[in-house]
């Protein structure tokens, strides 16, 4: 099956290093521009800089999910540096973290504010752009395997 996203825009949240990285740059291999955001500006230029080093065109686009005029800052500066969103994957989590016997209650609420709320704001605004537009893109939210099997350590 022959697949292309050549003409797509694609942005990926949570671009750093990790699966995040990895998304960005099959997109771009399938021929999608691809629009890097991380919290870490130094991370979104990092998979920007291996996106092109394998032949593909990329920006960055650093900013916090959680934060709502952050959000519509970045996906206002894809759309006016690129023209169009057709693909948002909501990929930003916070990694690391202790069991859930150990963990804190700051650090857990950090990382469902940047699941939920990241997803939330991402998808509000970019669907909204793609809406409003006539765009039939699609929206895809990762998530971890961690929600199918728990463990206490």
């Amino acid at each position: 099956m022959e697949i292309s996203l050549e003409g797509k825009v694609a942005l990926v949240t949570g671009a750093g290093p990790n699966i995040g990285s990895g998304i960005a740059l099959a997109l771009a291999r399938y021929g999608a521009t691809v629009a890097c955001n991380d919290i870490d500006a130094d991370a979104a230029k990092a998979c920007v800089d291996r996106i092109e080093c394998n032949g593909g065109r990329a920006i960055s686009v650093p900013g916090d999910v959680t934060d709502e005029e952050q959000v519509t800052g970045y996906i206002g500066r894809v759309v006016e540096e690129l023209g169009r969103i057709d693909i948002l994957v909501n990929n930003a989590a916070i990694l690391g973290g202790r069991g859930v016997l150990d963990e804190s209650a700051e650090f857990f609420s950090r990382a469902v504010q940047v699941a939920a709320m990241g997803n939330f704001l991402n998808t509000k605004y970019v669907g909204r752009h793609m809406a409003e537009r006539g765009i039939r893109g699609s929206i895809v939210a990762i998530s971890s395997s961690n929600g199918w099997s728990g463990s206490a350590a």
